[in-house]
């Protein structure tokens, strides 16, 4: 169960925490069944500890994965804050290296204020490099933006003119992806859900083709894939299913594949999941000499170079950023649902923020 939570004592604000009652969330989470509100009281910090103002946090999908008992290899804790990246202003400190002021990012999760422990495993603050917008560091400068940077350039490494597929072309990691591809010459087909996202990775990111795939049969899918592309060299995957049957079906000879996320999957049970067989990939990975790579981005442990070269990329107008943020922390269970509603009416567009406070 996740629990939201008021915070009474030294500051008021919301944390969120989850409590694990029975069993992990079946299907698509359920506000008051395994999202509920309780009020709570910050304690007094520690030497070494760092209070945190939350001024916004980001809502990925991962983040559906990590309410899992077990999530990527890892027992997770229960009760425990709901998972986010997070960034903010330091509000008390008692510790030298962040001094009250410091505009910081850490694992917050979904709360107004954080407390960091440096003696707590996996804990980590970060000090935000001067100048750098708050917001872009939970995005094209932060996980997301290493993602698609260090997923696809180490991966599937594309080379100029090849074509490049791209899966939840619209989405915050695959908006990059797509510019990324472009800035190194390649021919870029992406998928998105509906007339609006196709014509914006086709006029604003600048790809070459978008398959609307809702509505469409995996015939039809790979029809069309077959038509826009001539085949594919690199194809990075964000969503599974079958779009990422379509694309196998249109490799190339020694094509690369980055399997960055699995979203159709991730609020399915286990019995919905294992009737999802579809085309034997493995076969088509033999038969096409293809190489395919799932990652998580922390196994690059230096971000610093993606996220310099994502900046001057920006700064120099070659690469667009949509942010589709929320205000107030009460919006953000119905806005972390948006994620998985690809083809609805009130679906996310761009990088997914929490707006917590005013900087």
């Amino acid at each position: 169960m996740v629990v939201c939570c008021r915070v009474t004592g030294p500051v008021s604000g919301l944390i969120c925490l989850y409590r694990l009652l029975s069993l992990q969330p079946t299907g698509v989470p359920v506000v008051g069944e395994d999202v509920i509100k309780e009020t709570v009281s910050l304690p007094d910090l520690e030497d070494g500890q760092v209070l945190v103002k939350v001024l916004y946090f980001s809502l990925d999908p991962f983040v559906r994965g990590s309410m899992n008992k077990v999530s990527y290899g890892r027992e997770m804790p229960y009760p425990r804050v709901c998972t986010a990246f997070g960034a903010g202003v330091v509000a008390a400190s008692k510790n030298d290296e962040f001094p009250v002021g410091t505009k910081v990012t850490c694992m917050s999760g979904w709360q107004e204020y954080y407390v960091h422990d440096p003696k707590a495993p996996g804990s980590k603050l970060s000090a935000v490099k001067e100048g750098r917008d708050l917001a872009h560091c939970l995005g094209v400068l932060g996980m997301p933006g290493a993602t698609a940077y260090l997923g696809f350039l180490e991966i599937c490494q594309p080379k100029e003119e090849e074509v490049v597929a791209v899966s939840a072309a619209a989405g915050a990691v695959g908006a990059l992806v797509v510019q990324i591809a472009k800035i190194k010459g390649c021919k870029v087909v992406g998928f998105a859900g509906g007339e609006e996202k196709c014509g914006y990775v086709v006029k604003t990111l600048g790809a070459d083709a978008c398959i609307d795939y809702r509505d469409k049969s995996l015939e039809q899918l790979t029809s069309e894939l077959k038509e826009a592309s001539g085949g594919v060299d690199c194809y990075f995957d964000n969503v599974g299913g079958p779009i990422t049957q379509a694309v196998f079906e249109n490799l190339n000879q020694r094509a690369r594949v980055s399997v960055c996320g699995q979203i159709v999957y991730y609020n399915m049970t286990p019995e919905e999941r294992a009737k999802t067989q579809g085309l034997p990939l493995t076969y088509t990975c033999l038969s096409k000499q293809a190489r395919v790579e799932g990652f998580m981005v922390p196994q690059w442990p230096d971000w610093s170079g993606a996220h310099d070269q994502l900046e001057a990329w920006i700064k120099e107008g070659k690469l667009k950023v949509l942010q589709d943020v929320h205000e107030g922390i009460d919006a953000s269970f119905d806005a972390f649902l948006t994620l998985f509603r690809g083809a609805s009416s009130k679906v996310n567009f761009g990088k997914l923020l929490v707006k917590v406070a005013a900087e």
